[in-house]
């Protein structure tokens, strides 16, 4: 299989299981709250994720720089194994 395929069947699998998740999340978020703060707890969780990239990518860019990207990498696992058990 050529390998430009597989990237687009990634890709295409990607954005399938990411438009499920923001459906679950603000389904999620309004069942969370009273009924007259559904569209407030919406508009929290659509506008949540772009502000998070929006600091988060440029943010974990310049400490990756700082540090090295491997020692954030492996950071980021040991936090992760950490939670996991």
């Amino acid at each position: 299989m050529s390998t430009i395929i597989l990237i687009l069947i990634a890709r295409f699998l990607a954005g399938v299981f990411a438009g499920l998740l923001w459906l679950m999340v603000v389904g999620y978020a309004t069942k969370m709250v009273r009924d007259d703060k559904k569209d407030r707890a919406t508009i929290i969780v659509i506008l949540g994720v772009p502000i998070a990239l929006l600091i988060g990518i440029p943010f974990g860019t310049s400490i990756g720089q700082l540090i090295g990207r491997l020692t954030i990498r492996e950071t980021i696992h040991s936090h992760a194994l950490f939670f996991v058990y």
